[in-house]
């Protein structure tokens, strides 16, 4: 019996309830279209971790090669607080050897507050670029190895 009341109620366009169902079908799809649209603007930029993983380069003249590149913890020094970064190890071995950590921030002003906190050390270089902070350490590697490595890190590094 209530659905041919509906029924009927639906056939005319006047009454109370057919307008109250009409406005919450309304919302309903309103509701449904802004949270597609939230979701395809949001895309792969809301993820929960920082930016991207790193595309460093896998060789380097004179005589770099990249040993392995995998998702690390965060390098010895790197300050604690709000969310951390997703980071990145890659270890390189020339004449010498040498490990690159990428870590990678929600937004450039925590990877930059973060390369200003993190204390120096001997045989390490850091250096900020975009949402990423790098940290290179190295072993019995000639000044201009180590130049040449971290000039083509930093290169490979995007801005953004």
């Amino acid at each position: 019996m209530p659905f041919d009341l509906l029924a009927r109620l639906s056939q005319r366009d006047d009454t109370p309830i057919v307008t109250l169902l009409k406005v919450n079908r309304t919302r309903r799809t309103s509701s449904l279209l802004f949270a597609t649209a939230l979701l395809a603007a949001c895309g792969a930029g809301c993820t929960s971790g920082g930016a991207g993983k790193p595309d460093l380069p896998v060789s380097v003249s004179p005589g770099w090669k990249q040993l392995k590149m995998e998702a690390s913890g965060a390098p010895a020094g790197l300050p604690q607080g709000g969310t951390p970064p997703v980071c990145w190890r890659a270890d390189y071995k020339s004449e010498g050897d040498a490990t690159v950590w990428t870590c990678g921030y929600g937004a450039a002003a925590s990877a930059l507050d973060a390369s200003q906190r993190m204390p120096a050390a001997a045989r390490e270089v850091k250096f900020q670029r975009g949402p990423y902070l790098v940290v290179v350490q190295w072993n019995n590697v000639s000044q201009t190895g180590i130049t040449a490595l971290v000039g083509a890190v930093e290169r490979s590094i995007p801005d953004k």
